[in-house]
């Protein structure tokens, strides 16, 4: 089939195109000569300097008579005030300031020699003991001097590396805080609503601060071995919570006893001393531990081995309850345990049942003591627990340092008048500490049946009338370790 090829243009097409190209040639034409036409036939306008001489006189137009109007001089008008006010720039030119001069480099400072000194100061218990504190002495060219504790913290040399802000000095180093303690307390504060800042909001995990202490020893190491036993089985306990602990382990060695749960040279956590007296130690061992280990805790708590507490979570209300007391009661009963874990026994603790009634009935037992927890700057305050009950009761004494009155409990030392003069100026004086402040944590302490040391009761009898002057027969060693120096009252107790 053919094809045929179209012209890309028509004939109509072609001559549109022509008669649109003539009109525009047309209309430019006109345009160009009507422009010149005009431009040849106007009239020139000419445009004159006043101030020249040859500037022609402009006619002044007639104006009709009028009065003449008094005239008054040329007011400007008011200034047009604009209701917004003006913007700021955004980057406003800053003032000169001038360059800081470049401070001559000065010589590295060489450190001065250093040395750490144990002092022994004066203690303010009944037997006028000694206590060691840590000095720092500096020497430099004004010669030797000593730095207290926050000299030495506000010392650049000493500062230590800032973890977290916090408002103002802390209240702890106020009261007595030691080095490698610095800014611990700030998270119970914080926790507690105290601070404004916090680094934590979990007291858990301010547990490594708060350390069970566990001193250990047996008149007799073969028939009383299950102490070190039930020790084990505490020490196992709080561990699976999470609470760090310190041992301390004595023996007497000329009963050939040995070192069974401690070893050598890992001080502060394992303590090992000698003695070769018998009496009741406990609380004095305490007292030993708590000195030699100022910079490792901040709450100590004793508790006897063979207990174990049906609060779950004892440990973290007895932190709450250190922090708003002065000191914590850590159970509100008590029930004695067989072996076979059955109770025969339960009694109620003499500060929860005075918190209640303000008073304690003549005939009722309460349960006194082994489950304490208080604070560093107040253990401190308080300078050394009641170590001088050789007899025992010593949870008996700090009991009646939190009522209002020692009369308020006729019942504890009723039968023991004697040795409960002997205690009461160390209750007294905790009592204006303590101020009867103190806190019980909730729930049973389950006590587990153990064998005693010696018949506690037995010897206070012989103690109820006379027989044991606290500040002749006793004295302290530079271990602050308490020896009796009365042979005759040796006989006491057994060996």
């Amino acid at each position: 089939m053919p094809t045929h090829s179209r012209a890309p243009f028509s004939t109509s097409t072609l001559l549109l195109l022509g008669l649109f190209s003539a009109a525009f040639l047309t209309l430019f034409f006109v345009r160009d000569n009507t422009q010149k036409t005009f431009m040849e036939s106007a009239t020139p306008i000419l445009f004159y300097d006043p101030s020249s001489p040859t500037a022609p006189e402009t006619p002044k137009k007639p104006t009709p008579s009028s009065p003449k109007e008094p005239t008054t001089p040329y007011e400007p008008p008011p200034p047009f005030s604009d209701p917004t006010p003006p913007k700021k720039p955004i980057n406003p030119p800053k003032a000169d300031t001038p360059k800081p001069t470049k401070e001559p480099e000065q010589p590295e400072e060489v450190p001065k020699e250093e040395t750490i000194e144990v002092e022994w100061k004066e203690g303010k218990d009944d037997l006028g003991g000694k206590r060691p504190t840590k000095i720092w002495r500096r020497d430099d060219e004004k010669g030797s001097y000593k730095l207290n504790l926050l000299e030495k913290i506000n010392n650049d040399k000493y500062k230590q590396e800032k973890v977290y802000d916090r408002e103002g000095t802390s209240a702890f180093l106020q009261n007595g805080g030691l080095i490698g303690n610095v800014d611990k307390r700030e998270k119970i504060l914080c926790r507690l609503g105290q601070k404004t800042s916090c680094f934590t909001n979990y007291i858990a995990d301010s547990i490594d601060m708060v350390y069970a202490f566990t001193p250990l020893y047996a008149v007799n190491q073969q028939a009383q071995q299950d102490l070190y036993e039930l020790h084990d089985e505490f020490v196992g306990y709080i561990h699976s919570i999470g609470i760090p602990h310190l041992t301390l382990e004595a023996i007497i060695p000329s009963k050939n006893q040995k070192y069974l749960r401690t070893t050598a040279g890992k001080e502060p956590y394992e303590i090992q001393i000698t003695t070769e007296d018998t009496f009741y130690y406990r609380e004095n061992f305490l007292n030993v531990m708590a000195r030699k280990t100022y910079d490792v805790w901040e709450y100590m708590l004793w508790i006897d081995a063979h207990q174990i507490f049906q609060n779950t979570y004892w440990w973290e209300e007895s932190i709450y309850k250190m922090e708003q007391n002065n000191i914590a009661h850590l159970f509100y009963h008590v029930k004695y345990m067989r072996w076979g874990n059955q109770t025969f026994l339960e009694l109620d603790t003499v500060t929860y049942q005075y918190r209640i009634w303000n008073r304690l009935d003549y005939g009722t037992n309460y349960f006194a003591g082994n489950a304490w927890g208080i604070r560093k700057d107040m253990y401190k305050k308080l300078d050394y627990i009641l170590d001088t009950c050789i007899a025992g009761g010593c949870d008996y004494s700090l009991c009646y340092s939190l009522l209002k009155s020692t009369d308020d409990w006729p019942g504890g030392f009723r039968n023991f008048p004697y040795y409960f003069e002997q205690l009461k100026p160390w209750i007294h004086e905790a009592h204006d500490v303590l101020q009867e402040s103190y806190g019980n944590v909730r729930g049973i302490l389950f006590h587990k049946d153990h064998t005693h040391l010696f018949d506690y009761f037995g010897i206070q009898n012989r103690f109820a009338h006379g027989g044991l002057n606290i500040q002749e027969d006793l004295y302290r060693d530079d271990n602050y370790t308490l020896h009796l120096k009365n042979e005759e009252l040796k006989k006491y107790f057994p060996w």
